[in-house]
């Protein structure tokens, strides 16, 4: 009970001292609810990794993509490159066994950019050649890291279509610290090395296969109860303490006001990707995902606190 009750204490303090705790209003968005994604599995001898794509915000690329996908070209592929601290990057080679060459798959025409999201870590986009935004035809990347600067403004911007759905950037990021070598004139090459019983060192290249399948059930942390009229909300404070709290809404008239209730805190023994996201830095906190009825209302919704006596909080954006 004590630890319950200096939790409620800090969580008190940190309102009053100006820091922010964000919540998400979903009725007010009626008609905006998101379809769930796609979700492509992708299958390696290092590894498995889905990845979420992005159907409405990029769907001339989705689609693409998938033709590739349900067609099975990109089985048999390859990791065809990795640069650390920067990219991985397949869809564009098979292996020829008996050449011992690698050549290109089959090319559906090239389609046309859609860049509007930011090339940031564990995204998922198209490569495609220098000086022609519509070149993109098979190869993808996985951005190991935050190339916005880079990638956002270069060719027209490189179109971010997916992300890898967590715990995936682990596999990733074992297939960039893989050695890598140069051959058929592609550098950068990830291999798996194994060493026999004579000693002898043989190189592997890291093959892909895969697959369509129906989006997982959401993790569903945050929710709108419109019976009870509370918003039920999971949150990470600074990253460090974890915690459950329900907020009455005040008003629906925008902008939309919302009420903390300081008996609804409990403690969370930790938090997980789904939890909105406090950050004392800056007074707010971003709620990833807001549902009704277990469907997407709405995304990254931002609430500041306006009235830290009242515990109101005001909507300042959402998707």
């Amino acid at each position: 009970m004590n630890f319950l009750v200096n939790i409620v204490s800090d969580f008190m303090r940190s309102l009053r001292n100006g820091y922010a705790v964000v919540v998400l209003l979903s009725l007010v968005f009626a008609g905006q609810f998101s379809h769930a994604q796609t979700i492509v599995n992708v299958t390696t001898e290092r590894g498995n990794f889905s990845i979420e794509l992005f159907d409405t915000v990029a769907p001339a690329t989705v689609e693409n993509f998938l033709s590739y996908v349900v067609s099975g070209r990109y089985d048999g592929t390859f990791i065809h490159r990795a640069v650390a601290d920067f990219v991985i990057q397949g869809g564009g080679f098979k292996f020829d066994a008996t050449t011992q060459t690698f050549f290109a798959i089959n090319l559906d025409a090239p389609v046309v950019n859609e860049f509007s999201i930011s090339n940031t870590r564990g995204t998922l986009a198209m490569a495609k050649m220098g000086g022609d935004p519509n070149s993109a035809t098979s190869q993808w990347f996985v951005n190991l890291a935050d190339n916005s600067a880079n990638l956002d403004s270069q060719n027209g911007g490189f179109t971010v279509f997916g992300r890898v759905i967590e715990p995936g950037m682990t596999v990733v990021d074992a297939i960039s610290n893989l050695p890598v070598i140069n051959a058929n004139g592609l550098a950068g090459v990830p291999v798996v090395q194994t060493t026999n019983d004579d000693g002898n060192v043989t190189s592997q290249l890291l093959g892909v296969q895969m697959s369509v399948s129906a989006p997982p059930g959401p993790v569903i942390s945050n929710t709108f109860d419109a019976a009870a009229g509370l918003l039920k909300l999971k949150v990470a404070i600074d990253g460090a303490q974890f915690l459950g709290v329900s907020f009455r809404v005040v008003s629906l008239e925008a902008p939309v006001v919302i009420r903390g209730l300081l008996e609804t805190v409990e403690p969370e023994a930790s938090g997980d990707a789904s939890f909105a996201s406090f950050s004392s830095a800056d007074s707010s906190l971003v709620i990833p995902k807001i549902y009704i009825n277990d469907a997407v209302a709405a995304r990254n919704a931002r609430f500041v606190l306006t009235d830290p006596d009242q515990l109101l909080f005001t909507l300042v954006s959402v998707e």
